[in-house]
């Protein structure tokens, strides 16, 4: 009788109200992203397969068929079937990662994705004009139509972004860990070369933005998490997890042992350090939701 009410607690812990909301949420952004998938695989999404075709022919006298396919497919960035189901576990972690458990709990609406769904077959479409097929890097050189189809966009974000820090909640500690992961993989990568080339990745953008929207009692954030979170998942359904690379460099060989040797004590180093001053010095707080803050009360 024991064992029942024990297994009987533990599965109402687990299927609680909060707990099935997220996985309805998590549901949600598979669906999207099969939606997208299958607009992906549609006539109206072009795809150029010549290049493919020819890397086939011309390496089929020299390797394994297997090996042949594999190959052309990374050379040409062609999807496999395998690609495609790890794809949709890669995105369905990394939304849950990045978007807190109080929004998946709270954003589960038939309007939210709605939403979400018509942002990324909005964005798919308007990718394949060719005015729209740019990247925005350190290599791109930049044209009048450039400006001002980054120019009026971005103006509107940026003054919708400082909205949002003056009024709403924002969420402070994700922006960090954001910004302090790519910073560490820029000195990580300049440490090694100094030929670095930036890209923003429009799921990257995205993503960073729709932290700004973690007020889930407003409307206008609803709307806005959605709309990101559109352009996320087609990111991520289209071009897979380099969506997330924003910084590149030349082709080099791993690296060697003499670096890693102090790449590793380096942060070894900042790790016992920071763990000093937290013991020495860190005073807990008891306001559990500290990562979010209103600008306009600290002024």
């Amino acid at each position: 009788m024991n064992i029942i009410t024990s297994l009987s607690r533990f599965f109402k812990r687990i299927f609680n109200k909060d707990n099935l909301n997220i996985c309805l949420y998590l549901l949600g952004t598979v669906c999207l992203f099969l939606s997208c998938q299958t607009l992906k695989s549609s006539s109206i999404i072009k795809t150029d397969n010549i290049r493919y075709n020819n890397c086939l022919k011309i390496l089929s006298p020299q390797l394994y068929q297997n090996d042949v396919t594999k190959v052309c497919m990374i050379l040409n960035h062609k999807e496999s079937f395998e690609d495609f189901v790890y794809n949709i576990m890669f995105t369905m972690v990394l939304v849950h990662l990045f978007v807190p458990n109080r929004m998946k709990i709270n954003l589960n609406s038939l309007l939210y994705w709605s939403i979400a769904h018509l942002s990324a077959i909005i964005f798919s479409i308007i990718s394949e004009f060719e005015i729209f097929q740019f990247s925005i890097d350190s290599m791109t050189k930049i044209n009048t139509s450039h400006i001002l189809i980054l120019g009026i966009p971005g103006i509107i974000i940026f003054f919708v972004l400082l909205r949002q820090i003056y009024y709403y909640k924002i969420n402070i500690g994700l922006i960090i860990l954001f910004i302090l992961s790519y910073l560490i993989t820029y000195f990580i990568f300049l440490s090694y070369s100094n030929n670095i080339i930036f890209h923003f990745h429009h799921a990257l953008v995205a993503g960073f933005i729709s932290m700004f929207f973690s007020d889930y009692n407003s409307r206008f954030d609803r709307i806005c998490h959605a709309i990101n979170l559109g352009i996320i998942v087609q990111g991520l359904c289209f071009f897979r997890n380099s969506e997330l690379f924003l910084f590149y460099v030349p082709i080099m060989n791993s690296p060697d042992l003499t670096f890693m040797i102090i790449i590793t004590l380096i942060f070894f180093c900042i790790w016992g350090l920071i763990a000093f001053l937290k013991n020495k010095f860190y005073i807990e707080i008891e306001d559990e939701d500290d990562t979010y803050f209103e600008l306009r009360n600290l002024l």
